[in-house]
């Protein structure tokens, strides 16, 4: 890849798969941005925040083991993914939790 690109041969740069890679790649920085900025922030965004993370997390695990046809497989080599995932959700049940506390 990268001596096609010294060679000038720009075709992979115009692939589906290098936009889907950036795409993901974009959206996967953004889920980290969005934890990562949650203290102090107001209860209605950091529930959006988690909510986005299990979204995206859930998403590209069901890609990976879908569309990607690797199956069960993708719950062994995606476990980082999936430790991640099982955290947003924990996070996201964390603050769900906390607007039933204030309402008693």
């Amino acid at each position: 890849m990268v001596i096609d690109l010294a060679r000038g041969q720009y075709d992979i740069l115009y692939s589906p798969t290098t936009a889907k890679f950036t795409v993901a790649g974009v959206l996967y920085i953004f889920s980290l941005y969005l934890v990562g900025t949650l203290s102090g922030k107001p209860l209605r965004r950091r529930i959006l925040s988690w909510a986005f993370s299990v979204a995206f997390h859930a998403g590209l695990l069901l890609y990976i083991g879908i569309v990607l046809d690797a199956g069960g497989v993708a719950m062994i080599f995606g476990m980082a993914e999936t430790i991640i995932l099982i955290l947003s959700v924990v996070g996201l049940l964390l603050c769900v939790q906390s607007i039933y506390r204030q309402k008693v």
